[in-house]
Parts: structure tokens; sequence; C-alpha cells
């Protein structure tokens, strides 16, 4: 008999099996560990964090948005001395991670062959820990949309530049041009 479990053991089907366990293994043991993330923003998960973080967080948003967008419109042709002035939607949004649970529960009628069936679903946040405390697990960050943009050009009354600046906010942002106001700098 051992000699027989010798055979299988030393086998190159044996080996294979193996090495897919402990690869399997692996994987399994790399994705039961936490990524830790500090974020501390409004989330799905109803959980929020005073209005001052949020609004500092859109604030630096916009800003980063609009010094981005004059740096560029500063390249274009006749366009000048600029300055931009974005407006967001809304705030941001975190999704967090969630472990959903489904059960389903079937009974049958065998007399006259009617199936029930029950689902239920439950979900519960994923948390990680911080140090300090646990917050959610945040899997995806998702940004504002621009709602209006504001151009102030010192080539803001050439109707050629005009439409250059809202073709490029068009094609960045995708916003309708009657949220788009291109005016003459003052000089």
């Amino acid at each position: 008999m051992t000699e027989k479990l010798k055979e299988i053991w030393q086998s190159k089907k044996a080996k294979d099996i193996m090495l897919i366990i402990v690869i399997i293994g692996g994987l399994l043991a790399v994705l039961a560990l936490p990524v830790q993330k500090e974020s501390k923003s409004e989330n799905e998960s109803g959980q929020e964090v005073p209005s001052e973080v949020q609004s500092h967080k859109q604030e630096d948003y916009e800003a980063k948005l609009e010094e981005r967008l004059e740096q560029i419109l500063r390249k274009v042709e006749g366009v000048g001395d600029v300055e931009v002035m974005i407006t967001l939607e809304a705030s941001s949004k975190e999704v967090v991670e969630k472990d959903v649970t489904l059960q389903q529960t079937l009974t049958q009628n065998d007399e006259q062959n009617i199936t029930d069936s029950v689902r239920d679903k439950e979900e519960t946040t994923v948390y990680t820990d911080l140090g300090s405390g646990n917050a959610p697990y945040v899997v995806q960050e998702i940004y504002p949309e621009v709602q209006g943009v504001l151009v102030v050009a010192e080539g803001g009354d050439d109707s050629r530049v005009n439409l250059a600046i809202v073709e490029a906010i068009q094609a960045l942002f995708d916003i309708d041009v009657h949220k788009i106001k291109i005016v003459k700098m003052n000089t």
C-alpha cells in the first residue's frame, strides 16, 4: 500500500494538483489582507465627516481644475491672460466595500408541483483599521461633475477665440454650451 501511495505522490499529476492548491491558497491569502486607505469624507454607507473637511476637499478639487484649465487656455492663440471659475454639481462620494450574503430557500409542494423560492440579501460594510479607529474601506471615489465654467480672457471679445475656448471646455468637461460663459478681461 505504501508503494502505491509513494507512486501516486511522485506522479506528475499529483505534483500539478499540489502546485494548483498552493497557488490558490496564496491568492486567497492575498485577497484576505486588508488594504488601508485614510479617507474621511461622506460616503454611501451613511457615515459622514464634518462638512468643513468635505468642503475643503471640494475646494481643492475645484482649484486644481481651474488652474489646469487656465494653464492650457493661456497656450491658445488669441486668449492672452485668463482667469477661470468652475462650479461643481455636488460633493464627491466614496463607494465603500460591502460584504453581500445571499440566501435562498426553496420549498416544493409535490402534490401540486409548486416551488416557492425566498431570497434574503444581507449587506455589511467592510471596515479597515486606521490606528485611531475604524473607517469604511473605500474602493472608489466619484468626483463631482462640472456644472458651469466662467472664463475671463483678454481675447474674450474675439469670436474665433470664444469658439476655441467653448470647444475646449466641452471636450474636457462634456457640458452644454449654455453652461459656459466667456467675457473680455478688463485691462
